[in-house]
């Protein structure tokens, strides 16, 4: 069945939620995200907030494969609008958006937080030198204050570095790249999700165009955190 804009407007309206005031932020983010209405993933699956499947949706939601403009990936399939609605606080309950309910005294606070919740990302970048025998990538996290997502972040933006320009990845095949950098202690003690140091190449071995690998080395780390915020959004 192909679901209805009217209906979900008429079902938003009647639907009992905890923040009655945020009611029009649930409305206009799904305006946004749907089109009014008018995208597949509304029509089709009853998601008109562009919600990517994630575990915590899995008594509500069903994962399907849809194909987005920014590429295909597993988003939320709802039986009914009204899932799609209780799926909606599910998904923003979620840890990369805690601390929401410290921020709902108005719809503007509230989607002032979940705009910019979740996707701080602290990389430092550098380019080391050595012995000029060897040439590589390798992205850092510190040796006591890093966790999982930092790893995760550190394995995805050397292998994309590498890639890019053709060099060794010096932290693939499970090293872990852990080191005890200060500038990293620093950034683990703010508020950011990740933080790394990537060294992007060393700088004591010939290059072809110092100025071409710099600039596709920072293409490079700008792909990676992309790679993760998709995956951890």
């Amino acid at each position: 069945m192909a679901f209805e804009w009217n209906d979900f407007v008429s079902t938003i309206r009647d639907a009992e939620i905890e923040f009655e005031h945020l009611k029009k932020v649930q409305l206009a983010q799904a305006i946004l995200e749907s089109g009014r209405g008018n995208s597949d993933l509304f029509k089709l699956h009853g998601n008109p907030f562009g919600m990517k499947y994630r575990p915590e949706m899995s008594g509500i939601a069903i994962p399907v494969t849809y194909e987005a403009s920014d590429g295909e990936d597993i988003y939320c399939k709802f039986v009914t609008l009204e899932d799609a609605i209780r799926g909606y606080w599910i998904f923003i309950n979620r840890p990369v958006y805690s601390g929401w309910r410290s921020s709902i005294s108005s719809p503007e606070t509230y989607i002032r937080f979940i705009a910019f919740a979740g996707y701080d990302v602290f990389c430092s970048i550098h380019h080391n030198s050595a012995n000029r025998s060897a040439q590589g990538a390798e992205v850092l996290v510190h040796d006591r204050k890093a966790d999982p997502p930092d790893l995760a972040l550190s394995r995805i933006m050397s292998a994309e570095i590498a890639a890019e320009l053709g060099i060794r990845d010096r932290i693939a095949g499970g090293r872990e790249p852990r080191q005890a950098l200060g500038v990293l202690s620093g950034a683990e003690d703010t508020d950011v999700r990740v933080a790394v140091l990537a060294e992007v190449y060393f700088i004591d071995v010939s290059v072809p165009d110092v100025v071409d690998w710099s600039t596709r080395g920072g293409q490079a780390i700008g792909r990676a955190i992309l790679k993760w915020l998709r995956a951890n959004q």
